[in-house]
C-alpha cells in the first residue's frame, strides 16, 4: 500500500487537506475498525478481517479527511463485523494467517471525484431490513434516541464520541450528501454486501445546503 508523503501532515488549509491519500485513510481507517471490532467480539489482536486495497491506490484528492475517514471507518467496521459474525468459529488454533475472508476495497480516481468501494463476504442485509439502514427513526433504534443529548459531539471523528449503534450509517450518509457525494449500499444476498463512498473533488461542487433545505 502506498504510504502518504513525508509532507502529508502539512499540506493542510484549517481542516482541508490539499493532497489527502485515499489509501492511506483506508489503511488508517482499516487499522481502527479491525480494532475496534476485535475488543467488540472478543477476538485476539490482529486477527480481524484484513483489508486488501486495489485500483488507484496513489491517488489523492483535496477534502476534509475527518468526514472521509468518519466514512470510510464506518463502511470498514460494518464489514468487518458482518464477516466476523458469519464466519464466528473459523479461527484456526496454531492462529496462523487470516481466519476469515478479506474486505476488499477498491478506490476509483477521477478529474471529478473519487469513488470506494467496500467489499465483504458478510452475507449480505436481508431484504426487509435494507431499507431501514438509513433511518434514524426505526423502532429497532428508537430506544437509543435517549442518546441524542450528545448530539454536538456527534462530529465526524472515527473511534471518538461516536454515535450511538445503528447510527453511523445514516450519519455518513449525511456528511457524503452535504458535500455533494452519496454513500449507497447494495445486498448480495446469502454473499455480502457492496458499500459505495462517492465524493466530489473540493473545488468541483459546493456544500449541498440547497437541495437539503428542499427536503425539510
Amino acid at each position: 500500500m502506498r504510504q502518504a508523503p513525508s509532507d502529508f501532515a502539512t499540506q493542510h488549509t484549517g481542516i482541508v487537506s490539499a493532497n489527502c491519500s485515499v489509501a492511506q485513510v483506508v489503511h488508517d481507517c482499516a487499522e481502527r475498525a479491525g480494532g475496534a471490532v476485535e475488543e467488540a467480539c472478543g477476538l485476539p489482536a490482529g486477527t480481524a478481517p484484513h483489508v486488501v486495497v486495489m485500483g488507484h491506490t496513489d491517488a489523492t484528492f483535496m477534502c476534509i479527511p475527518g468526514h472521509f475517514a468518519y466514512i470510510v471507518h464506518e463502511l470498514l467496521r460494518n464489514a468487518m463485523g458482518h464477516v466476523v459474525r458469519r464466519y464466528t468459529g473459523r479461527l484456526g488454533e496454531g492462529g496462523a494467517g487470516p481466519a476469515f475472508p478479506p474486505i476488499s476495497v477498491t478506490v476509483c480516481s477521477s478529474r471529478s471525484d473519487v469513488v470506494v468501494r467496500v467489499s465483504d463476504e458478510g452475507g449480505g442485509i436481508a431484504a426487509s431490513e435494507l431499507p431501514h439502514v438509513w433511518s434514524f427513526t426505526h423502532p429497532l433504534k428508537a430506544q437509543r434516541l435517549h442518546d441524542l443529548h450528545a448530539v454536538r459531539r456527534m462530529e465526524a471523528r472515527m473511534g471518538e464520541d461516536a454515535p450511538p449503534a445503528g447510527f453511523g450509517l445514516p450519519m455518513s450518509r449525511v456528511y457524503a450528501e452535504y458535500w455533494g457525494g452519496s454513500v449507497t449500499v447494495h445486498s448480495l444476498p446469502g454473499h455480502g454486501v457492496d458499500a459505495y463512498v462517492q465524493l466530489p473533488r473540493l473545488g468541483n461542487a459546493v456544500e449541498n445546503i440547497a437541495s437539503r433545505r428542499r427536503h425539510t
